[in-house]
């Protein structure tokens, strides 16, 4: 399965030098949510805004990769 918003994630934190638990923590969501996001298992939905704006990506460009 291909994993768009995960790849977009894991990018985003990487040249930031963030960890997801950062991540997570920064934006008020539970790790474990995030890491079912970050997986393809859950959309952003909700989440979508707060994880664009943290990690400095376009929200809808986080959406379409969800979709």
């Amino acid at each position: 399965m291909r994993n768009e918003v995960g790849k977009l994630i894991k990018k985003a934190l990487i040249d930031r030098g963030m960890t997801q638990l950062e991540l997570a923590q920064r934006t008020g969501i539970s790790y474990n949510y995030l890491s079912l996001i970050v997986r393809g298992v859950r959309a952003p939905g909700k989440y979508a805004a707060a994880l664009a704006q943290e990690l400095g990506i376009e929200e809808e460009a986080l959406r379409r990769a969800a979709s």
